[in-house]
């Protein structure tokens, strides 16, 4: 699971240099949507229009944004599954949105909290809140597949307005910077009056555990 340019930038240079990083004291659970839902044959998008792709059914764990105004074709294209790329839509460009997000770019898309029912969910940094990677809120962290896990239930407010494909769940810190990023493992869409989304226990998972290789 993805940090955020910036939180990676602080984290390195906490670990490898001089710079402390200070953690945040409290994370504020967001969620974001394709503005546009899924893509649709011969639509007409906008520059800043963000989809989630068709196939496979219910998208493949990315989201992309049109760059190039235009018409979509007949057929779905083959979105890329490699960050930024772009591809060719009719007469509309697709790009890849990773980028977006770990540059907290501003053509992310929040749910709107004006009316709708929806705010971001506060959870205090702490072991009660978190499980460690060993599966458990006590003692420090043992485990090996650098695994954490929520501890309480993380609810969002219940929709009193449409709130659109919910693709994307995003952490903040109190300074209201993004920190950490994931698409959901199912998109919803979430209409008024629909049940409020939700993290039960231990559904939340974030996960660190990169390889690199010698060259």
């Amino acid at each position: 699971m993805p940090w955020t340019d910036r939180t990676e930038n602080k984290y390195q240079d906490h670990h490898w240099r001089t710079d402390a990083y200070t953690p945040p004291t409290e994370h504020h659970f967001a969620l974001f949507v394709a503005t546009e839902g899924f893509w649709a044959p011969l639509e007409t998008y906008t520059a800043g229009d963000t989809i989630l792709p068709l196939t496979p059914s219910g998208g493949n764990g990315r989201m992309y944004r049109c760059t190039q105004s235009g018409t979509s074709a007949a057929s779905e294209p083959t979105f890329p599954e490699i960050a930024g790329n772009t591809v060719a839509d009719g007469s509309v460009i697709w790009q890849e949105m990773t980028p977006d997000f770990q540059s907290e770019s501003a053509f992310l898309t929040e749910v709107s909290n004006v009316g709708t029912g929806y705010d971001r969910v506060v959870i205090a940094r702490g072991n009660a809140n978190f499980l460690g990677t060993h599966g458990t809120t006590t003692g420090p962290s043992s485990g090996t597949g650098g695994n954490i896990r929520n501890a309480v239930l993380i609810e969002f407010g219940t929709p009193v307005l449409d709130w659109g494909l919910v693709a994307h769940w995003g952490a903040y810190d109190q300074l209201n910077d993004l920190t950490w990023y994931a698409p959901l493992s199912i998109p919803r869409l979430v209409l008024n009056g629909s049940t409020p989304p939700a993290f039960p226990f231990g559904s939340l998972s974030i996960t660190v555990n990169t390889k690199t290789a010698i060259v």
